[in-house]
C-alpha cells in the first residue's frame, strides 16, 4: 500500500530545499572566495552538491522521503548541537566553588565575587565534590 501512495518522480521537497540552499550557498561562496581559489572551490562544492542531490533523488524516487529529510536536516541539527556544546562549555568553564574562611561553601561562576568575600575559589568543582 505504501507504493500506491508514492508517485514521486524523484523531485521531493527535501531535494528541492537542498538544491535551493546550495545554489544560494554557491552564489555567496563565489562572491566571497578570492580569485585564485574560486574555480576550484566552486567546482568541488558543485560536485559535492551533485553527489548528494543524486542520493536524495534516488531516495525520493524509491519512496524514501523520510531518509531524504534526515539527510537534509541532520547537518543542521548537528550544527545546533555543536554550537550549544560550545556555548555550554564556555558557560560552565568558569564554574567552581568558593570556600570562605568561616567554612561556608557556595557554588559560583564568579571567581572575583569569591575573592571579594575573602574566599578561595576552586575551579571546576562544586561544594558537593570536596
Amino acid at each position: 500500500m505504501a507504493n500506491d501512495k508514492c508517485k514521486q518522480s524523484g523531485w521531493c521537497a527535501p531535494l528541492i530545499i537542498y538544491l535551493i540552499l546550495n545554489v544560494l550557498g554557491l552564489v555567496v561562496m563565489a562572491r566571497q572566495t578570492n580569485e585564485k581559489n574560486r574555480a576550484r572551490t566552486i567546482a568541488s562544492s558543485l560536485l559535492w552538491t551533485i553527489f548528494w542531490s543524486f542520493v536524495m533523488y534516488t531516495l525520493c524516487s524509491n519512496c524514501q522521503q523520510g531518509w531524504a529529510w534526515l539527510l537534509l536536516l541532520l547537518p543542521i541539527v548537528l550544527w545546533f548541537v555543536f554550537v550549544a556544546g560550545i556555548a555550554l562549555g564556555f558557560f560552565f568553564s568558569n564554574f567552581g566553588r568558593c570556600e570562605l574562611a568561616n567554612g561556608t561553601c557556595f557554588d559560583t561562576f564568579n571567581a572575583e565575587q569569591c575573592s571579594k568575600q575573602g574566599g578561595v575559589f576552586y575551579k571546576g568543582k562544586g561544594c558537593d565534590s570536596k
